[in-house]
């Protein structure tokens, strides 16, 4: 016989309220969809959702010391972290990430 119809009633999505702080760090390595995360990413930032830092490149060590300066600073204020939304793209390109972290 076939399977009898489903009858349970869809659960009810549960919207839940946004964590007080959130920090992303995405590393875009190439051909695994970087470019699309980027683009939701992008989307979100122009939404005010939170702000996005793209293309910090991976020898660039000013870039990647300035996104974590905001962070420490925030750290280290009383109440600094409430309310921070940052995403950071890391775009590594071309091999390992060894020298970046150096």
């Amino acid at each position: 016989p076939p399977p009898a119809p489903a009858t349970a009633t869809p659960v009810a999505l549960v919207q839940q309220p946004l964590p007080n702080c959130s920090v992303l760090f995405f590393h875009h390595l190439e051909k695994t969809a970087g470019t699309t995360l980027r683009s939701v990413l992008q989307r979100h930032a122009q939404l005010g959702l939170f702000d996005f830092v793209s293309f910090v490149n991976r020898y660039n060590k000013v870039q990647f010391q300035m996104v974590t300066h905001r962070v420490d600073e925030a750290l280290r204020t009383p109440g600094g972290l409430s309310g921070l939304r940052l995403a950071v793209e890391i775009h590594i390109g071309g091999g390992g990430y060894e020298q970046f972290l150096k």
